[in-house]
């Protein structure tokens, strides 16, 4: 990244500081996901808090994380590869009956990324990014690129494309990688999970890494996720995903096709051996949110989660928002341009008591900025509805305050 970017960037988030849009803090008391901001004391409907099923704040997950830490200390300061809490082994062990298969509970997913991806690809290998694939995964491909390993991106969910690249790097190089996400964080639209599969029956030497963090918990049987809510795990894919979000805890979790590979990376993954363990609150609280979605609290939740999704969807349709994609996912994004539209977008509906994050540059590209809202059960369906009004209305003020229209906007998001 060079000085000109990190300039942009900086401006940016500074712009977006100055205003009062970014780097809030919440006022004091207990957190509950509808807040006050510091200083202000204006309240607020949270549009941005990605804990979709609103678990990080239930009673029974929040006195076990308290449990643990009264059990097992605050932190236990010692490389698991020499020594482990019990409770790291219980959690593991639920949450591997969800998946069926064996797990490593990470304190992040970035860093479960940082310890799998350098294990299980080889220097001939190649690796093929979805252009939106997160950013935590490109950082663990960095890895692998600098130790010679051949990385390419291509275009968003160009299935056609990706199949040319397989038969061509398949020339030269002995595993085809393709790296991308269950439910993509910036947009809210989907892999294309039944091409993909297509795609892994078709070629031998293919394989599938997908970080489904914005899926888990949201979607599938016991809340396992986008991706296997649409096909079994296969042989040649490799499953990450975060134990936060919508399943309501922390950490992140690597899914092992099988215990040969979950030895390899426990045993080889650098931030496995040289970072820390995850908290025994986390641990904890990932054992009952665990068995919270394997029960029917946890489908309740789900559909009535799929509810909100569906009242959202449709009324911003009737509205004529300019989605980007309509999937019915927790994360909306209404296409917005660049960073200065957006954000005054935004900064106009914190005034008015919405608080929506901006999907700004470096998340997307420069102009193809939007307002991404993030629907969960900490909002009714009053406060859906009332709040795409108001956008509907902020929106038209900010294309006549800026000279602009939706189809030019739109002109920006190609395919």
């Amino acid at each position: 990244m060079g000085n000109k970017q990190i300039e942009m960037i900086y401006s940016i988030v500074k712009s977006a500081k100055e205003i009062g849009m970014s780097h809030l803090s919440i006022q004091g008391g207990a957190f509950s996901g509808f807040e006050t901001i510091k200083d202000s004391g204006d309240s607020f409907v949270n549009f941005s808090l990605c804990d979709y099923l609103k678990l990080s704040t239930n009673e029974e997950v929040r006195q076990a994380a308290a449990d643990s830490i009264l059990k097992n200390g605050v932190y236990a300061a010692v490389s698991r590869t020499y020594m482990k809490l019990s409770v790291y082994e219980e959690a593991e062990q639920k949450v591997s009956e969800i998946f069926g298969k064996p797990v490593i509970i990470t304190p992040r997913t970035t860093l479960g990324h940082i310890a799998a991806i350098p294990v299980l690809v080889d220097r001939k290998d190649a690796v093929v990014l979805d252009h939106q694939v997160h950013t935590s995964v490109r950082l663990a491909t960095d890895i692998v690129a600098s130790h010679g390993t051949h990385v390419e991106t291509i275009r968003h969910n160009r299935m056609d494309k990706l199949e040319e690249r397989i038969n061509e790097l398949s020339e030269t190089y002995d595993k085809i990688w393709y790296m991308a996400d269950g439910i993509y964080s910036m947009y809210g639209d989907s892999m294309h999970v039944k091409a993909v599969e297509a795609l892994l029956n078709k070629y031998d030497n293919f394989r599938l890494y997908v970080d489904d963090a914005h899926g888990m918990g949201v979607f599938g049987e016991q809340g396992k996720g986008y991706v296997l809510s649409k096909m079994d795990y296969h042989q040649n894919m490799f499953l990450a995903t975060s134990l936060g979000k919508g399943f309501g805890s922390g950490g992140g979790v690597l899914v092992c096709p099988d215990e040969q590979t979950k030895e390899q990376i426990l045993f080889t993954g650098s931030t496995l051996i040289f970072t820390s363990p995850p908290e025994p609150s986390i641990l904890g609280s990932i054992i009952k949110a665990t068995e919270i979605h394997q029960s029917e609290q946890g489908e309740k939740l789900r559909k009535q989660l799929n509810e909100h999704l569906e009242f959202f969807y449709t009324k911003a349709e009737e509205l004529n928002l300019p989605l980007i994609d309509t999937s019915r996912t927790p994360i909306a994004f209404v296409a917005a341009g660049n960073p200065e539209m957006v954000t005054g977008i935004c900064h106009r509906m914190l005034r008015r008591g919405y608080h929506i994050t901006p999907g700004v540059y470096p998340a997307t590209s420069y102009n193809n900025g939007g307002v991404r809202i993030v629907l969960s059960l900490y909002q009714s369906k009053h406060n859906i509805e009332k709040m795409l009004e108001i956008l509907k209305e902020e929106y038209e003020n900010m294309l006549l305050k800026y000279n602009t229209s939706v189809e030019k906007i739109l002109s920006y998001y190609k395919k």
